[in-house]
């Protein structure tokens, strides 16, 4: 029957979980259902993954239940929470990069002829049928490593809906995106609400939460904090709600007096994670450096540490020059490094 189906609806009621003496949440209720992407956010610790891992089959909680559609239902693991119909999409993506869109898709659940050999046509059929339904124009038969980090988040999203996924968990998805790979993303979410699929939208990106979700949920050193629509709310609103106080945005800028040189680099470059870079710190000062995943920024000061690859260029340690031959030998200079 082509009938459309009816709107999934999930719930978790009065979610008690701890780990130890650490009571990680704390009589939580959360819903959501088909049709709408709902943002969950918090701080770091605030118990937002610890409740989606219970959704997701991962965690089984202390106290409290899981209702589908009405239904008290106990997920004991990730697959009971598949078939249920509820998908988790981690931040680590699940993908094989020496295979295949296709063969990704059907890890595990591949098809196969009658003498038993894999189906490929069929594979690729299907999912050929899911792309065009979804207005992609991607070839299935392309390798994963060939696909930039947007579409591998897609692949992933068009395969949780392929194992019939109704509500679907992404966990901080934009993390490691460009814009332009963060616009495709959130496109592809769009269309996937269109189709009554549920959404539960992981971040800490508030600008991000207010451009793409219906609903908000805000969870607080394990409890909830805040929730409601979109709409009636602001970035500030949500901030505060996060932090449980006023978020100061008053400018805090005072007379900068000029300081000795703690640390510089000039001309750094190791041949293939970092080139021509020049920099300076002065002491009392708190130098920035950003860049997206794989840019080279740890590899830079591993380099600079004496823990990564040997580099061309000039390092000066409060303006003289220096070789740091080990980590030993940096901490023996005063030279600290935090992964």
């Amino acid at each position: 029957s082509s009938v459309k189906k009816v709107t999934m609806l999930v719930e978790l009621r009065n979610i008690h979980k701890s780990f130890g003496a650490n009571d990680v949440l704390k009589d939580v209720n959360f819903e959501v259902q088909g049709g709408e992407i709902c943002a969950l956010i918090g701080e770091n610790g605030a118990g937002k993954s610890t409740l989606m891992n219970i959704l997701g089959g991962v965690h089984q909680p202390d106290q409290g239940q899981i209702v589908v559609d009405g239904k008290a239902v106990q997920f004991l693991t990730p697959a009971d929470s598949l078939k249920a119909g509820i998908a988790f999409i981690h931040q680590e993506l699940n993908l094989i990069n020496d295979l295949n869109i296709y063969e990704n898709m059907f890890i595990g659940r591949e098809l196969t002829k009658a003498n038993g050999l894999l189906d490929s046509d069929a594979m690729i059929s299907q999912t050929a049928e899911i792309f065009d339904r979804l207005g992609l124009d991607i070839n299935p038969r392309t390798m994963v490593k060939d696909l930039d980090s947007s579409y591998k988040q897609v692949v992933e999203i068009t395969r949780a809906l392929l194992m019939k996924a109704s509500i679907i968990i992404m966990d901080e998805p934009t993390t490691s995106l460009t814009v332009t790979e963060i616009e495709r993303v959130f496109n592809m979410m769009r269309t996937l609400r269109e189709q009554n699929v549920g959404i539960v939208f992981i971040s800490h990106k508030l600008n991000e939460v207010m451009q793409i979700c219906d609903r908000y949920v805000v969870l607080r050193d394990g409890e909830k904090a805040g929730e409601g629509d979109i709409t009636d709310v602001n970035t500030a609103d949500l901030a505060r709600m996060m932090v449980g106080h006023e978020i100061r945005v008053i400018s805090l800028q005072r007379q900068k007096i000029d300081r000795d040189e703690a640390l510089r680099g000039e001309a750094l470059e190791d041949g293939r994670n970092f080139h021509d870079i020049s920099f300076t710190v002065r002491k009392g000062e708190v130098l920035g450096i950003t860049g997206l995943l794989g840019d080279g920024r740890s590899e830079l000061f591993q380099s600079i540490f004496g823990a990564g690859t040997p580099y061309r260029g000039q390092v000066y340690w409060h303006g003289e020059p220096i070789q740091v031959l080990n980590p030993t030998d940096a901490v023996r200079k005063g030279l600290a490094y935090l992964p």
